[in-house]
């Protein structure tokens, strides 16, 4: 009897953790550590145990791996349902899934941080954590005396800052694809670059446990900034910094005038050999409103390529105006 109770407990335990719904917590805008600074809501999908479908190359379906074990089946339910949380609140995300299932990705997992911000005159701001007034349909809560609140509508946006893992190969060593990209949500629309000019331009960082051989970036933004046409991509950015494992883009933003940013993506390229410990790759975003620079000191070191990665690169910033900026970080942890 004592034995059969051991393996209950033991099964019950498995379930709670599997089952523990995944809490809002706030990152520290350093480094990425746990704080309880700002408002945020973080999440992982994990896909090795879920099975993609594409439907007429134009919808997905993603459902439970009918070939796995019972337990196995367990925690694949629940990564099934954050995924449809996930797609829930953030439809956008559906047609980026699909692009990488027709171009014969293997999807390894899918991280985000919400970070619902408030527009307090002429920028972004984050909202602290443990305020008491709602304020907004997000289920938000701030204090007025905290942030300058200008109408109701401004106080509806959200940037979203997402990592992925996509392998491309059908044996060891594979090709990994990292990618960090950011939505903005419900950008203020209404004011015209001629009397809002841009305050300052914004930083995307990630970082690699393994020496990288390439990156690319993307943008797009709400009006034109460069001859094209509305919503199509800009050429407004830079790469300014990186070494093996970590790189740094400079993107152009100005939230209240023309080149309002929509949507920013910085993928990088390694090709390593699967171990049985698990990795992280780490997402920054640097949001700025007036022009500065930003240093930054790096911990963990890289794989060599080809080889075991380490556990993680991690970055650390050091903004020349500390008080005209915000930091987002986000992560996605995985065994490869």
């Amino acid at each position: 009897m004592k034995y059969y109770k051991k393996i209950f407990a033991v099964v019950l335990a498995a379930l709670i953790v599997l089952y523990t719904p995944c809490i809002s917590f706030a990152s520290n805008s350093k480094t990425g550590g746990n704080s309880s600074e700002y408002e945020e809501y973080h999440d992982q999908i994990n896909f090795d145990d879920l099975m993609l479908y594409v439907v007429n190359k134009t919808d997905i379906l993603v459902d439970v791996d009918p070939t796995i074990s019972i337990f196995k089946k367990i925690g694949a339910k629940n990564q099934k349902e954050k995924y449809n949380k996930y797609i829930k609140e953030h439809p956008e995300a559906k047609t980026e899934m699909l692009n990488m299932v027709n171009d014969s990705d293997y999807l390894c997992a899918i991280s985000y941080t919400d970070a619902p911000l408030l527009f307090a005159g002429d920028h972004y701001e984050r909202i602290p954590k443990n305020n008491t007034a709602n304020i907004n349909s997000f289920g938000l809560k701030a204090k007025a005396a905290d942030i300058s609140i200008t109408s109701d509508a401004s106080l509806r946006h959200r940037l979203t800052l997402k990592t992925t893992i996509t392998r491309r190969g059908t044996s060891n060593p594979y090709t990994y694809y990292p990618s960090t990209s950011g939505t903005w949500e419900n950008s203020a629309s209404l004011f015209d670059g001629e009397t809002q000019p841009a305050g300052g331009n914004d930083f995307v960082l990630q970082s690699c446990p393994t020496v990288t051989s390439s990156s690319v970036f993307r943008s797009t933004y709400n009006y034109s900034t460069d001859g094209s046409k509305n919503g199509q991509e800009g050429i407004n950015y830079f790469l300014t910094d990186g070494k093996d494992s970590w790189v740094k883009y400079e993107v152009v933003d100005d939230p209240v005038g023309l080149a309002q940013l929509k949507t920013f993506s910085l993928g990088q390229t390694f090709r390593t050999r699967t171990t049985s410990s698990t990795k992280k790759i780490n997402s920054y975003y640097i949001h700025t409103w007036k022009d500065m620079s930003v240093s930054v000191s790096v911990s963990g070191t890289a794989g060599v390529t080809g080889g075991s990665p380490s556990a993680g690169v991690a970055l650390s910033f050091t903004p020349t105006i500390k008080d005209k900026q915000w930091q987002l970080y986000n992560f996605v942890s995985y065994n490869w």
